[in-house]
């Protein structure tokens, strides 16, 4: 979560309900965080009301070393508009389609050993119009399963951000949002 404010969301719909247990990420240093999001010190302080686990300096696609969690299993796993950092600020063009593209399946492999047996599910919300649809998500987040897969892709739904309150999608380490009327939440 870039500014924190998805997981400040899923936290004012979860409520302080003990019984819920919300772990929020960022790739990101909290140092780093603080010198491009001028409000972040706020979210952070509210998702401590509700006793929101949070950590910096996660690596998706490296969660066993980098992720301080340890034996818990996740009902969901929930990624917005992956994508690797890039320099000029074009996350997501055709040129980075290959990295794009290593980024889902490494996260994935990632994941699926968090997920709680049964009834775990990974969520991973991305936009739909070109060039984001030629990542092919639902099919390259599978592609490297070949026979044991304990994952599978259910289909998606569309993402209205107006529903999780304070959230608003940014570029990464940019303070400047992104249209998303064109997202949907890709569901695993």
């Amino acid at each position: 979560d870039g500014e924190f404010t998805y997981s400040l969301g899923l936290a004012r719909i979860i409520g302080p309900n003990k019984s819920s247990k919300l772990v929020a990420t960022s790739c990101e240093s909290l140092e780093t965080l603080i010198k491009v999001y001028p409000n972040i010190q706020e979210t952070l302080k509210e998702l401590r009301t509700f006793n929101v686990s949070i950590y910096f300096e996660v690596d998706a696609t490296n969660l066993k070393e980098t992720l301080p969690v340890r034996n818990v299993k996740f009902h969901r796993i929930s990624w917005n508009f992956p994508c690797p950092a890039i320099t000029n600020g074009q996350d997501g063009q055709n040129k980075e389609l290959v990295q794009n593209q290593n980024l889902i399946k490494a996260f994935m492999k990632q994941s699926e050993s968090y997920l709680s047996p049964g009834d775990g599910e990974i969520h991973m919300i991305h936009k739909t119009k070109p060039p984001y649809n030629q990542w092919s998500l639902e099919k390259v987040a599978l592609e490297d399963y070949k026979e044991k897969c304990y994952v599978e892709y259910k289909g998606r739904i569309v993402f209205d951000q107006c529903l999780v309150p304070p959230y608003k999608a940014r570029k990464a380490l940019d303070k400047k949002s992104f249209p998303v009327s064109d997202a949907c939440c890709y569901i695993f």
